[in-house]
């Protein structure tokens, strides 16, 4: 079991986690895309019977996401990409992170989101292009900006995600 803690009653107690296979963890993803067709959301595989997403789109998911995350006395949750995949679609990149973050007794999570990017800096022709990001994270608690920014640049990421206990966000 991968405890993390949750307060979503006055006593606290831990989310039950049972880490998952990469193949049965990229199975409950598909399902849950297709029953909520979010475009940018974090789905955590872990969390019987089927894995929960969090559209962070949505305050109170982003909440939600926070309260299943930390630890009394932690302040900030950082979301970290360990991969860039920009495919859309799980490939040996997104499996060996997965299996590398669960070696490592993180809890893997995967995250989707789109980006409107110039196709001048792609193609080098005039219009956009939506680029469909597909990563396996994890969510860090117990550290400092500093240290959040240093695996940043580990993880040749552009950003990463820091959410606030009042569920506010931003890229750091």
């Amino acid at each position: 079991m991968i405890g993390v803690n949750n307060f979503n009653t006055s006593i606290i107690t831990m989310i039950d986690r049972q880490p998952v296979p990469y193949e049965e963890a990229v199975l409950e993803f598909d399902i849950d895309q297709e029953s909520h067709n979010h475009s940018a959301f974090t789905f955590d595989p872990a969390i019987p019977p089927v894995g929960k997403s969090y559209n962070f789109c949505e305050t109170n998911h982003i909440l939600e996401f926070y309260r299943d995350n930390i630890a009394p006395g932690e302040d900030s949750i950082y979301v970290i990409a360990v991969t860039n995949n920009t495919t859309g679609h799980f490939n040996p990149k997104t499996r060996e992170a997965y299996s590398k973050l669960l070696q490592e007794n993180k809890n893997p999570l995967f995250g989707k989101w789109e980006k409107e990017t110039a196709l001048e800096e792609v193609l080098h022709q005039p219009g956009t292009i939506t680029i469909c990001f597909l990563d396996t994270t994890y969510a860090e608690a117990d550290i400092t900006e500093t240290e959040a920014l240093q695996r940043k640049q580990n993880h040749n990421q552009d950003f990463i995600l820091k959410i606030n206990p009042n569920g506010e966000w931003c890229f750091i």
